[in-house]
């Protein structure tokens, strides 16, 4: 609506200000009600000639049909140049400079000249509307695929996330422990959390840091032994913003390709660092890829991320070093705007 009005007042300033010039320009040789009167009836045909150009622009040269297009532009040329003529001829003569041509001759390359120079403006004017409007709708068509590709990568997530979960409180459940009423009340915490902020563009950083410290308890819950997994925070976290369901795939992937069950000297290592807007994370864990026996449905949680930062994040740096014992992940990238409450 903002943009139709835009372009409607662009139009009448533009008639506006020609119908300004023309009567400045004849008053020097009319008075002012002639030299007004004239520009007004002048401006009809002009503006016949100028939307007529509009029209065969957006209809013929913008389908590359150029030979039409100078057809229709070569006829209404011809069309207005004589009925601007008859109307200007009917006016009281005056004297030019132009005293070699006669009076008709003067006033026929004038409109000629004019003629051009509204066919040219139009014509300049409507390909640049064209442009805009095509490079808007293409960001809109960017970010409507955007958005459904988000959607789809975060409809993977959410099952992977709680079917690793949901197996970990089955392996309680099948021994009857006592942590099984635990683990399902951590679950539906993260659950709760998944479905009120994972829609969200932004959610708070120490809202996912406590969604990583309650995957991490839901997982020494299912063990007997004490794990040796440490998470350091170094610098404010309070107030950042961050894209959701970002970070909690990595920490997933860290215990499920770890071998803290197998390994007494087994770890993962959790380092988060905030300067400013500038975040890091790196996720280091101990592994044994002759223990691997991870589901062969799985896989998707990292492959995710790299799309959905790609997305959301294009600036970031995320980089995988693997050796034979460890795995480490290195997520450096800008957090939004600190959050202003």
């Amino acid at each position: 609506m903002k943009s139709k009005t835009l372009i409607y007042c662009t139009h009448i300033c533009f008639w506006i200000g020609y119908l300004a010039i023309q009567t400045w320009v004849f008053s020097y040789f009319l008075d002012f009600h002639t030299s007004l009167l004239r520009g007004c009836i002048n401006g009809v045909p002009l503006m016949l000639l100028a939307y007529t150009n509009i029209w065969a622009v957006n209809t013929f040269f913008e389908n590359k049909k150029y030979v039409l297009y100078g057809l229709i532009v070569l006829l209404i040329m011809i069309v207005v140049s004589l009925i601007r003529l008859y109307i200007n001829v009917t006016f009281p003569s005056f004297k030019t400079d132009f005293g070699f041509l006669e009076q008709e001759e003067s006033l026929l390359i004038g409109i000629i000249l004019s003629n051009i120079l509204i066919l040219m403006f139009s014509a300049f004017y409507q390909i640049l509307v064209n442009r805009f409007v095509k490079t808007k709708q293409q960001a809109f068509e960017l970010q409507a695929y955007q958005e459904a590709q988000l959607q789809y990568l975060r409809s993977q997530m959410n099952p992977h996330f709680l079917f690793n979960t949901l197996n970990n409180i089955y392996s309680l459940a099948t021994v009857k422990s006592d942590k099984t009423a635990p683990m399902v009340l951590k679950l539906s915490h993260l659950l709760r959390y998944m479905v009120y902020q994972e829609d969200q563009t932004l959610v708070l950083l120490e809202n996912e840091i406590a969604l990583i410290q309650d995957y991490i308890d839901l997982y020494k819950l299912k063990s007997e032994d004490n794990l040796n997994v440490t998470m350091h925070i170094h610098g404010k976290i309070k107030k950042q913003m961050i894209e959701p369901m970002i970070l909690i795939p990595i920490i997933e992937n860290s215990f499920k390709h770890s071998d803290l069950e197998t390994n007494a000297n087994a770890f993962i290592k959790i380092d988060i660092s905030v300067e400013d807007t500038s975040f890091a994370f790196k996720v280091s864990n101990t592994k044994n890829d002759a223990l691997k026996q991870k589901d062969e449905v799985g896989g998707i949680g990292l492959n995710n991320i790299k799309k959905r930062l790609k997305i959301l994040n294009p600036e970031h740096s995320f980089i995988l070093n693997e050796t034979e014992t460890m795995f480490v992940v290195n997520l450096k990238l800008k957090l939004a705007h600190p959050y202003h409450v």
